[in-house]
């Protein structure tokens, strides 16, 4: 009799004010297993020192977070390529399944691995 090797269950932070949408979850589950613990964290964080250390002591496999882009940059710095968590406005007549409004505006929620981030500085 043979056991297969056990797959080790990723654990996923996910740094957001507000619960991801149905659509994000099924993203962070599409490239981190079905079987991902999710750990939602809605603090506000202070910098990404404070999103390391939270990363670190808990020992998650990856973060998924809504972040400004220099925190997202920053994070990259340190080899750590998260889910960007966001969300864009779409139009009318692009509408999908789980597009919804605020407002007047049609907003989709995506998420997104970050793969590089470039920090480019121009003088005037």
């Amino acid at each position: 009799m043979t056991t297969e090797p056990k797959k080790e269950r990723k654990k996923v932070l996910v740094i957001s004010r507000h619960y991801p949408s149905y659509s994000q979850i099924r993203a962070i589950q599409k490239q981190c297993g079905e079987n991902c613990l999710i750990t939602w964290e809605n603090s506000r964080f202070k910098d990404v020192a404070e999103i390391i250390s939270w990363y670190e002591q808990n020992q998650y496999n990856d973060i998924a977070l809504v972040a400004p882009k220099d925190i997202i940059a920053s994070l990259t710095a340190q080899h750590i390529f998260p889910i960007h968590l966001l969300t864009t406005e779409v139009a009318e007549d692009e509408r999908q399944p789980g597009d919804f409004k605020k407002g007047e505006t049609l907003l989709r929620a995506i998420a997104q691995r970050v793969k590089r981030a470039e920090v480019v500085i121009t003088y005037y």
